[in-house]
């Protein structure tokens, strides 16, 4: 893959994402690699699916991160793009 996008479900810091670009970037992949996660900052309560969304970790919001990501603009865009869920 040239471009691998990863989705962390808890905090950016620390986590799986950090690790995986550290290995990357020892090994001089070429792999654009971009990890995403819950900020590392107090969030009031709410429920789950509102702090995803106001997180921008909710499906739409997902979305949006990889476009930007890939260089697209936003959901806007008809054409498929091809993803793979691992």
């Amino acid at each position: 893959y040239s471009h691998v996008f990863l989705v962390e479900e808890g905090s950016r810091k620390g986590g799986i994402g950090e690790y995986i670009s550290s290995l990357l970037s020892e090994k001089r992949s070429g792999i654009m690699f971009q990890y995403d996660g819950i900020p590392e900052k107090f969030l009031s309560q709410a429920l789950r699916s509102e702090l995803l969304a106001y997180c921008g970790r909710d499906g739409s919001g997902i979305a949006d991160s990889v476009l930007k990501f890939i260089g697209k603009d936003s959901l806007k865009h008809k054409e498929s793009i091809p993803v793979r869920m691992v």
